[in-house]
């Protein structure tokens, strides 16, 4: 029910009220015509009750409209203090795109920083390329080691991430791979997922981040990563999941656990939700 009222917009409101004062003036006019005007307390009252009813709702919905503004206020504000701490963190030659809509979010590229420069991987694989593969390609150049292959099924955002990396100097470190969709059958179901000869010759896997493809595709459309990738984790691999705030995605990870034994699971509360998987053997 709050869910319900929640996502009553604007114009939804406007035709509430207009039923309910055309509802209450249905009543006045039965009352007259019927009953001639003998009792007026009773179109009163139900139109003050009608009345009542729609004041609580509008100021319900003020409620929620106010606590959702303080949440995105407050989720601003993180959002910007994670980015100057990912700047003071990374040497960058040029400045990052754009972190917002579909690029990940400043406190994930924290996350993927930590890990990196606490792990060391020598392999990192993205589900899908962008800002992550510009940040991983400068955490491994500060290391000194290291490579990162960015799976893309789309060739014009592949181009334009593949020139990203030319201008902050990082092609050496980072590579994109376009990898159309293809479809593969798992557990008796056709899935849309990065074709075959993308990832097949990738070395062993040290870490891998799982954003994309869109989940628009399909239901659960990031469910392949593990199943086809399986045998190229190492052993200590880490699995990082973004947008796990969707229902569908945490669902993924769940499905993940269940289904593959090995597995170490942390929730980590940032502004789209992300799961971390650690790999016990």
């Amino acid at each position: 029910m709050r869910g319900f009222w929640k996502n009553i917009g604007p114009q939804r409101w406007t035709l509430l009220g207009a039923l309910t004062l055309g509802l209450a003036q249905l009543v006045v006019l039965a009352d007259w015509l019927l009953i001639r005007g003998a009792f007026p307390w009773l179109s009163l009252w139900f139109f003050g009750s009608l009345l009542l009813v729609l004041l609580i709702l509008i100021y319900r919905k003020l409620i929620i409209n106010y606590v959702e503004s303080k949440t995105l206020a407050n989720n601003g504000f993180a959002q910007t203090e994670s980015l100057f701490y990912l700047y003071s963190r990374l040497q960058l030659r040029k400045s990052l795109p754009r972190m917002r809509g579909f690029a990940i979010s400043p406190d994930f590229a924290n996350l993927i920083i930590d890990h990196v420069l606490l792990e060391k991987p020598e392999v990192i694989v993205e589900c899908g390329a962008g800002i992550s593969t510009l940040i991983n390609g400068y955490l491994l150049e500060q290391l000194g080691q290291g490579q990162v292959f960015a799976l893309e099924h789309d060739g014009e955002f592949s181009r334009r991430t593949e020139a990203e990396l030319e201008r902050h100097g990082l092609s050496a470190q980072a590579s994109v791979i376009h990898a159309p969709l293809q479809s593969f059958q798992i557990e008796g179901k056709t899935w849309k997922w990065y074709s075959e000869k993308g990832w097949s010759e990738l070395p062993a896997i040290d870490f891998l981040i799982v954003d994309g493809p869109p989940a628009f595709l399909q239901a659960q459309a990031r469910y392949p990563a593990l199943p086809l990738l399986m045998e190229k984790l190492k052993p200590g691999a880490v699995v990082l999941v973004d947008d796990c705030v969707r229902q569908e995605d945490r669902q993924t990870v769940e499905q993940w656990i269940r289904q593959f034994q090995g597995w170490n699971l942390e929730w980590i509360r940032t502004e789209k939700m992300a799961a971390l998987l650690r790999r016990r053997h």
